[in-house]
Parts: structure tokens; C-alpha cells; sequence
């Protein structure tokens, strides 16, 4: 399956919409590299530094902005651009915080932009400065060109999204909302698909969110000195209710969005992985699951019919001569957002099955999760014509996202809210919450021109 399906890249590659000349691509660059040159890395923040880059940018364009602040450091920047009112606003998403960086990681310094190989390396040059800059430059170039509008057009540079958006859009909607109030929403996220060649043949489309969920599980065993240790080590224990979660693979389900996806990318198979698709879809349960098992081969597929559940972070002692009486580990979960939180617990402890492994939910999703995007919307309608425009060979697609983002929020909000450009990848091809956190050149431009003209489309007067 990994083979047969579209290789999954979650980029944008697109053609030009409009002509661009070399001087709008330098200032588009030069946002980029210096919001990449302030450190806004979490838990500190400091966004306060980067907003403050972003409106001396828009004041010098007189272009309306304000900025809130739920902390000294802790900053979120809007700006607006006014239309007649004729429609409901369109809010431009970004968020100006990233997570920490590791230097010794790093080929580079991660905290200072670096161009490379056609390439702008740098902690948040995907993720996502990149689209803070973007939503910039098309605010700008809104302005330059006079378009008139027939809804507003705002611009929010959040904080705080790496950890919950506490200090940020969720800050924002409690605080604020009547200052970014609006019906409609463009934010991180969405992708391409590729074929064997590179070439673009699916656009994805972030249409809802996998449920965020951490789950902690502590083994107890004896204390005592590591130079006469206990036989029942709580280390040893939780390695072997790690071992359990490894080898745990949650079932399989078709959501009407899965099988929405799985159809909008099933004209560009070939004849293998177009088999692999029916049989997912088969009424019969031994097919389904023989599908479902190449389905998983490939991580982003086997993420949009599954559960997932990973161990990210350990505990356990503090003294080299000491036998530690608990261990534990951090278990970061990700549901899809028709599952049961309560249930998947259960599930979790049978597959543990240890009475001397506690577990335990230290981050639950906020129930009732938003329900997908149905995209038949007037936003969407945009998407598939300024990508249409661009990739005519291309078709949209919506499907889930795994990693969390500000969507969640607005989306409970009733604002109709697409993931569409960055961060670039989730995986190692752009380094995103990793080392060598990148994005090429010709990508941030391309991104740009295809914002640009879902943005036009959607908010200019017809």
C-alpha cells in the first residue's frame, strides 16, 4: 500500500496564479527570516517581539492593527482590512510561537533563519511562521492594489498554540472575540498529494481534527538499593506495558469523511492500490482488515482510520544507586473525532493488563468534538477554484489532520474553519517539531500565490 498509494507530502506545490515580480518574493522572504530570528519557543514564548516586527510592517502600509496581550511576553497581533460588510469576515490564522529546539540537533542554528540550497532553515520556517508571513504579504498586497471587499478580511498572529492556545486564540475567543469575530477561517495545515513522478494530483484539505488525548501510565514496583535490587522493578514493568502499546494497533473504522477521502484520491491509483480501497470499503470483515493492515504501512493513511496512541516522554528515579518504587511514561493520543475518549481508555488498560500499571487521563478532549467540515460551503468553494486555477490536473480532497492546532477552537466557535497552506510537512522532509526545521523558497512562494487568490476570491466584490 505504501507503494501502490499516492506518496503523501504535506506541502503545497502549485503553479502561479498571478504574475509576482522579484521584489514582492524578496519582501515575502525577508518577513519570513526575520520573524524566523526572533525566538518565540516554548514554554516563554516571547511573541510579544514578533508581533511587534508584524505591525511595524502593517503600520507602514496603514493598515488598521492592535495588539492583546495575555501576558507581558505573551502577545497576539490583529489586523484588518475592511470590506463593505456585505458578507461575514474571513479570518487569516497563523500562530507566532513555536516548540523548543535541541542545537546540538541542528546542522544549524536553530533559532536564526539560515538560506541554504534554496532552502530557509530556521525553528518555525514551517511551522509556522511561514504562513504568519504569508497572511502578511497578502494583507499587504490587498492594500497595495486597492481590492475592494465585500467582507472583512483579519489577520490573527496567536500565541501559545504549541501548548493549547491558553495564552492565545483560546484567550482570544474568551476575551476578544467581538475584535476577531468572523464566519469563516483559513489556518495551518492541508497538503498535496503526489504521484510517482512528483507531480501534484490531490490537494488536501485539513476538514477536521483528530481528538487530542495524554494518557499517563505508572508501574509500581519495590524500592530499594540498586546494589541489592528487588526482583519487581517498576522499570522493567513499565517496559513491558510499553512493549504491549507497541505492539497494539487500535481497529480500523471508515468515517464518512475517511471514505470521502479515500474516494477523492481513488482516480489516481493504480490497479493495486485501487483493490486495496475497495476492499477497505468491503462489506466483508476478514477484507476490510486485510486492507486495513496495508493500509497501515503508510503512516498518514493508517492515520485516517485509526486511533493512534505513541509513549513520548519517561520518568522514572533520580539517584544512579537507586532503585526507583514507580516509573512512568507519557502516552500521547490522537482519536478520531467520532471515537469514544472513555472507551479508548479501557481499551488501553486490557491491552496493558497489569494490575501494577495505573493509568490514567491527564489531558481529556473537550466533548462534544466539532464535527467535520461539510464542505459545501462558500470558503471551500473558493479552495477548489483558486486550486483549480492553478492545478488543473488536481483534484480537493478533505480528510482528518492528526497534529492539533487553533481549528479546534474556532471550529466550536460555528467558524467555518479549512487547514490549506502550512506548516509545510509534518515529517522529515521539513523537520517540523524536529531538527532542520525548513521550507524551500519556491514552496513559500507558491504557498503564497495560492492564499492570495483563495483570499481574493473569497472577500473581493464579484
Amino acid at each position: 500500500m505504501k507503494e501502490a498509494l499516492l506518496c503523501m507530502y504535506l506541502f503545497i506545490v502549485c503553479a502561479p496564479v498571478r504574475a509576482q515580480d522579484a521584489a514582492d518574493d524578496r519582501e515575502l522572504k525577508a518577513h519570513l527570516i526575520n520573524l524566523v530570528n526572533i525566538k518565540t519557543a516554548q514554554p516563554e514564548g516571547n511573541e510579544t517581539e514578533a508581533a511587534r516586527y508584524i505591525y511595524r510592517v502593517l503600520s507602514r502600509e496603514h493598515i488598521d492593527w492592535a495588539m492583546y496581550r495575555a501576558a507581558d511576553n505573551r502577545a497576539n497581533l490583529v489586523a484588518v482590512l475592511k470590506g463593505s460588510g456585505k458578507e461575514k469576515p474571513l479570518l487569516l490564522l497563523s500562530h507566532l510561537d513555536t516548540v523548543g529546539a535541541d542545537p546540538q540537533e541542528w546542522s544549524v542554528p536553530p533559532f536564526r533563519a539560515t538560506e541554504k540550497d534554496g532552502y530557509i532553515y530556521g525553528r518555525g520556517a514551517s511551522d509556522c511562521k511561514s504562513l504568519a508571513a504569508i497572511d502578511l504579504a497578502v494583507l499587504v498586497r490587498l492594500k497595495r492594489l486597492g481590492v475592494k471587499l465585500r467582507r472583512d478580511v483579519i489577520m490573527l498572529a496567536s500565541a501559545d498554540e504549541e501548548s493549547g492556545g491558553a495564552k492565545g486564540l483560546r484567550w482570544m475567543l474568551d476575551n476578544h472575540w467581538k475584535d476577531i469575530d468572523s464566519g469563516f477561517a483559513i489556518n495551518e495545515g492541508g497538503g498535496m498529494l503526489l504521484d510517482a513522478d512528483g507531480r501534484p494530483r490531490v490537494v488536501f484539505v485539513d476538514a477536521a481534527a483528530k481528538m487530542y488525548m495524554d494518557i499517563k501510565i505508572t508501574a509500581k514496583g519495590a524500592a530499594g538499593h540498586s546494589a541489592l535490587a528487588p526482583a519487581d522493578n517498576a522499570i522493567y514493568r513499565l517496559g513491558g506495558a510499553l512493549h504491549k502499546i507497541k505492539n497494539y494497533r487500535t481497529a480500523a473504522r471508515i468515517t464518512p469523511l475517511t471514505r470521502k477521502f479515500f474516494e477523492g484520491i481513488y482516480p489516481f491509483q493504480d490497479t493495486d492500490a485501487k483493490t486495496t480501497i475497495d476492499m477497505l470499503f468491503s462489506s466483508t470483515e476478514t477484507v476490510r482488515l486485510q486492507a486495513a493492515a496495508a493500509v497501515a504501512l503508510d503512516p498518514f493513511f493508517n492515520s485516517q482510520i485509526r486511533d493512534t496512541v505513541v509513549a513520548t516522554v519517561l520518568s522514572a528515579g533520580s539517584e544512579n544507586n537507586v532503585v526507583p518504587g514507580r516509573a512512568s511514561a507519557i502516552l500521547n493520543c490522537r482519536l478520531l473525532p467520532d471515537s469514544d475518549p472513555d472507551r479508548f481508555v479501557e481499551d488501553i488498560k486490557k491491552a496493558i493488563a497489569d494490575d501494577k500499571v495505573e493509568v490514567s487521563v491527564i489531558e481529556r478532549p473537550e466533548l462534544p468534538f466539532p464535527k467535520p467540515m461539510e464542505m459545501n460551503d462558500e470558503l471551500y468553494s473558493s479552495i477548489v477554484r483558486a486550486s483549480s486555477a492553478a492545478l488543473s490536473s488536481a483534484a480537493l480532497v478533505g480528510g482528518v489532520v492528526s497534529p492539533s492546532n487553533d481549528s479546534e477552537h474556532l471550529r466550536r466557535k460555528g467558524v467555518t474553519t479549512y487547514g490549506f497552506c502550512g506548516p509545510a510537512t509534518y515529517g522529515k522532509a521539513s523537520g517540523v517539531h524536529g531538527a532542520d526545521e525548513r521550507i524551500s523558497e519556491k514552496e513559500l512562494y507558491q504557498q503564497f500565490k495560492l492564499v492570495y487568490s483563495v483570499v481574493a476570491d473569497f472577500a473581493a466584490e464579484r
